[in-house]
């Protein structure tokens, strides 16, 4: 296959300005995405929550168009300033850094501890090793590798290739090498942030699991409600309109399986993962809908871990 030319995206952000942004258009000759290809800190997300491989501003598939920023105004530094799905990894070795002492970020790097409290994604976590990244680019998938040394005893490769499948789907294939000395122990989500049609939330959104969810904490509050295994809004959310539920549980792979369904846009999408659900949270706003599935990591030094998101985009009948 033939490497694509990167296409050049602008973005209004702050200050009335423009940045732009390398991306890569790729096809399956059904489905067609602009894929973010930044291989730098210093492009369309720098923010220290996620992984910055693998982010899709938009997937064109059905007469459709899923993912997109949830954000009006695009700021990179923001911790959720991402479009389309992305993934991010619970720390390691935080507990056992002091404050000023390093901590590992799977996807991000090395960062440093800011004070005695606990982890807060939020806060600006300054990065003392971003390792090294690299993107190749073909004509129906975008191939990242993340690797990492550290003199901490933390190491890793982590490869991430977004590919749409032939039909009109896209799968996110996963490998995370140990390379270090230390054991990683870990687990990693997807946040998914769906959008479709730029369409609001409203009545007609319907989130449906595989399972009868039962949480730990609810709040959906008066915007949402949980119906079996279904989750149903019951307003069009405006504002700072939340819903969410935390602490989702469930068991083998068949539970790793969630769609999301906007029927003011008559289009849906359904995500699956071919390792068993750890747990999952729940989260949306007036923008976007998002399921958020984990898988659980754990690798002694030299171990190894694949793990797959499978996505299908459907109309609804």
């Amino acid at each position: 296959m033939k490497k694509l030319l990167f296409a050049v995206f602008l973005s209004a952000c702050s200050f009335a300005s423009a940045l732009e942004y390398k991306a890569a258009k790729i096809s399956d000759g059904k489905a067609e995405a602009d894929v973010c290809v930044d291989a730098s800190r210093n492009g369309y997300y720098r923010g220290m929550r996620f992984s910055p491989d693998g982010i899709v501003f938009s997937l064109k598939v059905n007469g459709h168009v899923y993912f997109g920023s949830r954000h009006d105004i695009h700021s990179p530094d923001l911790h959720d300033g991402v479009s389309g799905p992305v993934e991010e990894f619970l720390v390691v070795g935080y507990d056992d850094a002091k404050a000023g002492e390093d901590f590992l970020k799977i996807g991000v790097g090395m960062l440093e501890r800011i004070d005695a409290g606990p982890y807060n994604f939020r806060l600006p976590h300054k990065i003392k090793n971003a390792g090294e990244r690299s993107v190749k680019v073909l004509s129906d998938r975008v191939e990242y590798v993340h690797k990492l040394s550290d003199k901490s005893g933390y190491g890793y490769v982590l490869k991430k290739t977004l590919l749409l499948d032939g039909n009109g789907g896209l799968k996110i294939l996963c490998t995370l090498k140990n390379t270090g000395t230390k054991k990683i122990d870990s687990n990693v989500y997807n946040h998914n942030f769906f959008t479709v049609d730029n369409a609001p939330v409203d009545e007609s959104v319907v989130v449906k699991f595989a399972f009868e969810p039962k949480a730990e904490f609810d709040g959906l509050g008066a915007n949402a409600k949980l119906d079996g295994s279904r989750i149903r809004f019951l307003r069009r959310l405006s504002g700072e309109d939340r819903a969410s539920m935390v602490g989702i549980r469930g068991g083998g792979v068949s539970a790793n399986d969630v769609s999301v369904e906007f029927g003011n846009v008559g289009a849906g999408v359904r995500v699956r993962c071919d390792k068993p659900l750890l747990k999952a949270v729940f989260w949306s706003d007036k923008k976007t809908v998002c399921p958020e599935p984990f898988v659980k990591i754990s690798l002694a030094p030299n171990g190894e871990a694949s793990w797959t998101w499978t996505y299908d985009f459907y109309n609804l009948k």
